[in-house]
């Protein structure tokens, strides 16, 4: 069976085995058996691997015997400084498989299509893009290391309920944050992320602009949550009127 291959790699990995004499050799050779394998069973494998305290020295061995090229190919190409870097951080991640398949991700700038060859579950790729993504996010959202009210707002929005493992997964990964914790510890205090939509729902915006259902309120309900982020919450009776002269500009404009 050509998963015993990747079985190697676990044994390695969590009892400290060192790989016999020949081993190596022998599997590099039948390294392209490994397509008849179905990617459920090599993906179910390759987590086993993961969820070993230290699963370094297995990844290791696959990237030696050539198995890492067709299983992530994106950290077989990782010289191995980068890879080493890469491992140290999954291993002080918990022993979930998912989260530390995304800390790889991260560290070689994501890798989607990988991610679907192993047949991962629509829920695990969704997981992994949102942390990933989320953390290129804080990278990008601050130049000063500080972080505005409506930044924090926008933020929360594109990672939606994955706000707060986001933020362990940055700290986890050693993205610098800045007073972005406070900010979002602050925020929320108040309740500012129980609902980040508009104060106006599209009955009441078609009511008030005389609209009929259709594109236009779309773009009004987009102003009011682009409203919302900027500025916080919004009294109805105060957005109502602010939407008005927004519409009015907009139509005389």
């Amino acid at each position: 069976d050509p998963l015993r291959m990747l079985r190697a790699a676990r044994f390695v990995a969590r009892y400290g085995l060192v790989p016999a004499e020949g081993l190596v050799g022998a599997a590099r050779s039948l390294v392209g058996r490994m397509a008849i394998v179905s990617a459920e069973r090599i993906r179910d494998e390759f987590f086993r691997l993961l969820e070993v305290e230290d699963p370094s020295p297995g990844v290791h061995l696959l990237a030696e015997i050539g198995l890492l090229d067709g299983l992530l190919p994106e950290v077989a190409a990782l010289d191995v400084g980068e890879r080493n870097r890469a491992l140290e951080v999954v291993a002080t991640a918990t022993d979930d498989p998912v989260l530390r398949l995304a800390v790889l991700a991260q560290s070689v700038g994501g890798m989607a299509s990988r991610l679907v060859d192993l047949r991962l579950s629509g829920t695990d790729v969704r997981r992994i893009a949102v942390l990933v993504d989320g953390a290129d996010q804080i990278v990008e959202g601050s130049t000063d290391g500080s972080w505005s009210d409506e930044e924090v707002r926008r933020l929360a929005v594109a990672v939606g309920p994955s706000l707060d493992p986001v933020l362990d997964f940055v700290d986890l990964v050693g993205v610098e944050t800045g007073d972005l914790v406070a900010v979002v510890e602050r925020l929320g205090s108040v309740g500012e992320f129980d609902d980040l939509g508009p104060a106006l729902d599209g009955d009441a915006v078609m009511v008030l602009l005389d609209l009929s259902a259709g594109p236009e309120v779309g773009e009004a309900l987009s102003w009011l949550v682009d409203l919302r982020l900027r500025e916080g919450r919004v009294a109805p009776d105060e957005a109502a009127t602010r939407l008005v002269d927004w519409w009015s500009n907009r139509a005389a404009g």
